[in-house]
């Protein structure tokens, strides 16, 4: 056999795992986009999934992708609150749950094209787990936030 043909081969193997273990951290993270902070611009991102939504934001989109299956967004307001989620997934065909963090975990419910998912903040702070309910490449969920005084 061939030396060279041998290293060219063992080459492209090592070459091909590093590019495709490189593309996976780039691209397998959430991010968070906010509607009303200068137009619509990516205000957090995180490979770790652990998302804080800026008090000035009162509606946006969370995507997420690919190997983790759980993103957790954390609001935090001066009054109390009130923050809805919904998603264009047609019924019967939810991608993810909701789950009240501040509630100890409580599954609240899984929006899709005609019904969202309500959530009140306990004071100023909500915490808020979505947990995808299959294997998705890529999931998105819109929120809105209403302040209650």
């Amino acid at each position: 056999m061939n030396i060279f043909a041998y290293f060219a081969f063992i080459a492209c193997c090592v070459f091909s795992l590093i590019s495709c273990v490189l593309a996976v951290n780039i691209w397998d993270r959430a991010s968070l986009v906010c509607a009303n902070v200068n137009g619509h611009q990516i205000i957090d991102e995180d490979s770790s999934r652990d998302l804080y939504v800026d008090s000035a934001c009162s509606s946006g989109e969370v995507v997420w992708r690919m190997t983790k299956s759980v993103v957790t967004l954390r609001f935090r307001r001066p009054s109390p609150f009130t923050v809805c989620l919904s998603s264009k997934a047609p019924v019967g065909f939810e991608k993810f749950g909701v789950y009240n963090l501040s509630l100890g975990n409580m599954f609240v419910g899984s929006p899709n094209i005609e019904t969202e998912v309500c959530l009140n903040s306990l004071g100023n702070t909500l915490d808020v787990n979505l947990l995808s309910l299959r294997k998705y490449f890529v999931m998105n969920a819109y929120f809105k936030v209403i302040c209650l005084s």
